[in-house]
């Protein structure tokens, strides 16, 4: 079954593995009792990924030794609502991820800013020779 898809990729459930665990925070006793906490794992190898996508995602987040992007949320009391963070984190991480950025334009320092540049250069170094201190 397909989970989501956008330019570029395509996340299945069999991509992804969600463990549940218990989480710290707040909850009192509550969170000695249930699994609250949501882990993540898409298995960037077998994901149905474009290779500039994947390599997008290695540049821009930590991916683990065996190439997985683990994303885990402990923020809500309710399992439900981690579930449905750590989703949305996926989502926006790959839409992030596919979009290519702008290429840069080198662009050159005009000729009047380098003669300015080296006109202030002169100018501190002339004030400069002006405090030294001259023994004959």
């Amino acid at each position: 079954m397909i989970l989501f898809t956008g330019n570029g990729y395509t996340v299945r459930d069999s991509d992804v593995t969600v463990v549940m665990s218990r989480s710290s925070g707040p909850g009192g006793q509550n969170v000695n009792k249930r699994k609250t906490r949501v882990c993540l794992r898409l298995d960037l190898t077998s994901a149905h990924l474009d290779a500039f996508v994947r390599k997008r995602l290695g540049e821009l987040y930590r991916i683990t030794n065996n190439n997985e992007l683990v994303l885990c949320c402990d923020q809500f009391r309710e399992q439900h609502r981690n579930y449905a963070t750590v989703f949305a984190r996926l989502r926006k991480m790959l839409q992030v991820a596919s979009l290519r950025p702008k290429p840069r334009v080198a662009t050159k320092v005009s000729p009047e800013a380098q003669r300015r540049r080296l006109e202030a250069k002169r100018r501190h170094g002339q004030k400069k020779r002006e405090r030294r201190w001259e023994s004959s």
